[in-house]
Order: C-alpha cells, then sequence, then structure tokens
C-alpha cells in the first residue's frame, strides 16, 4: 500500500468515503466540489477529481492543510511506502523527430519477419507507416514504427528481428521526442468511438487494427490512463494472459475505476492479443468498439 489514505485522513480531520477498495474520496480544494469528487488512490498514490482533472499528491494536502509544498511532503512521509506517482516534469522535446541512419522502406528480411508474424507488410505501410533501418546505427535491421498524436509525427519504436539483441523493442530517445511516447496511446489517432480495447504493444494493437490502443509495454503511466479517462467512456483492457499482464491489467482496471469510467478485462484464451488470427480479432472490434461508434474524438 503506498498510501495510507485512510489513516491520513483520520489524522488531519478531513471527511472522506470509501468509495472502492483502491480508493478515498475526499471534497476537492480546486473547484466547487460539494460531493467528494476527488479520488486519492491508494496503491498508486495519486489523484483524481471526477470535475477538473489530475492533481499532485504534496499539492493536494499543502491546499487541504493551508501548508507549503515543502511541509506537505514532510506531512506526508508517514503515510507513504513503495512506488508513487510524481510531479509531471517539463521535458525538453525537440524540435522534429529525425529518423535514425538509412531509414527507409522494408527489407526483404525485415517483410519476411512480419509475413512469419501473420502480418501483411505492404499493409502495415498504407495503415500504419512502418518503416525498416538499414544496416547503420544503434537501431540496425530494426523494424521502426512511427508514433503519432493529432497526425504530427511525436516519436517511434523499433523492434528487433534477428532475435540476438537483448532489447526486443528500442524506442527514439527521450531527448529526440517531441513528446515522451509513454505520455500517449498508440494508436489512438485511428480511434474515433468512445469505447476502446487496451492492449500492451504495437503489435498487438496492428492485429486488432482501428479501434483498439497500446500502452507500449505493461507499466502503462498515469498520463496514459488520464488519456484513456478524457477520450473514452468505455475501455476493455487486453492484455496478455501470463501472469504479470493480467496482473497490470487489474492494477489498471482499478485505476480506470476510480475515474468512474466502465471497463472490463477481455482476454484470449488461446494465447495473447497477438496471437489472434485476423477474422477473430477482427469480429471482436466490430462486436466491442464499432458499434459504438461515434465522432465525438476528444483531443488532449
Amino acid at each position: 500500500m503506498p498510501f495510507n489514505a485512510e489513516k491520513f485522513c483520520i489524522d488531519n480531520a478531513i471527511r472522506y468515503d470509501k468509495s472502492s477498495y483502491d480508493w478515498i474520496q475526499i471534497k476537492c480544494p480546486f473547484c466547487d466540489d460539494k460531493k467528494k469528487h476527488l479520488g486519492l488512490n491508494i496503491n498508486r498514490a495519486y489523484t483524481n477529481c471526477f470535475r477538473c482533472g489530475g492533481h499532485w499528491l504534496p499539492k493536494v494536502v499543502a491546499t487541504i492543510l493551508k501548508i507549503s509544498i515543502a511541509q506537505a511532503k514532510i506531512v506526508l512521509i508517514p503515510y507513504l511506502s513503495g512506488e508513487q506517482i510524481q510531479e509531471f516534469k517539463k521535458k525538453n522535446y525537440a524540435e522534429s523527430v529525425i529518423y535514425p541512419p538509412d531509414t527507409g522502406a522494408m527489407n526483404k528480411k525485415q517483410r519476411e519477419y512480419l509475413e512469419k508474424r501473420r502480418f501483411d507488410p505492404d499493409k502495415l505501410e498504407i495503415d500504419w507507416g512502418v518503416l525498416g533501418v538499414g544496416k547503420l546505427g544503434k537501431y540496425k535491421g530494426r523494424i521502426l514504427t512511427p508514433i503519432y498524436l493529432h497526425n504530427q509525427l511525436i516519436s517511434y519504436q523499433t523492434r528487433d528481428i534477428s532475435g540476438k539483441s537483448h532489447a526486443k523493442y528500442m524506442a527514439c530517445s527521450e531527448e529526440d521526442e517531441v513528446y515522451c511516447h509513454k505520455y500517449s496511446l498508440y494508436g489512438i489517432d485511428n480511434c474515433h468511438s468512445k469505447t476502446v480495447i487496451v492492449v500492451e504493444g504495437v503489435f498487438d494493437v496492428w492485429r486488432l487494427g482501428f479501434g483498439a490502443v497500446g500502452t507500449f509495454g505493461i507499466e502503462y503511466s498515469s498520463q496514459q490512463i488520464l488519456m484513456l479517462t478524457r477520450n473514452f467512456n468505455r475501455i476493455f483492457i487486453f492484455y496478455d494472459n501470463d501472469e504479470q499482464g493480467q496482473q497490470k491489467a487489474n492494477e489498471m482496471a482499478s485505476d480506470l475505476y476510480g475515474f468512474g469510467k466502465k471497463c472490463e478485462i477481455i482476454m484470449n484464451p488461446d494465447g495473447d492479443p497477438d496471437d489472434m488470427n485476423d477474422d477473430d480479432a477482427k469480429k471482436l472490434v466490430d462486436s466491442l468498439v464499432i458499434q459504438n461508434k461515434s465522432s465525438n474524438y476528444k483531443k488532449l
């Protein structure tokens, strides 16, 4: 338990409601709140107001107790343990994304690798702008996936195809990103429904197609949670069915419930999302997402 929110409220005479196992609800000090809209997340020590959005925990405490941020950090020490979400730090982003040297159309080996994984390289080039890196630099030989947000190239991720690299996936360096890829969701520009399917990686998104978003691994960020809550009303979490993947899926569901979102964890009984055949993947998206199609895509 990173944040003992209930004890904190009791010790500081703050009225609260226990809305779920993972959330404590109090009145938000930043808006005209009469119904305890501010949620304190117990598992990851962050806050969110259903009305005015997320706030940094020390700032919330400082405002409620009328003390400084530095004092609030000290007050919080006895109630905090483990991992907690830190204040969003300002990053120095690049003006534009520059691809690695020798990046261009995929070569024969890269295309054959995708075909072995049951993907159509031509379709991936058209739908997702997938590229290949040649024989130069630290990304050499990899498949490169551009990452867009609001139709602007913000970053990229690469995938090793040799099976010899210690890192299957390597993303663009932080200093070369226009916006941090872990603050975004892969494929969100192609989601035009208020319902979405959340998967781990870009290959899972490709398998499901438009209507799915990826978190670039199971370690999702608080910014990705906020993006999901602001853009979608119903969320299906479709992580890999191993123990670690399902644990993270449950953590995400708990975070989303705290924002008042309808969400459900789904699984592929025969493997991971990428293990589905194209017909079954299309049927899944059609049944969960397409039938709820809407044009009300909210940009952040």
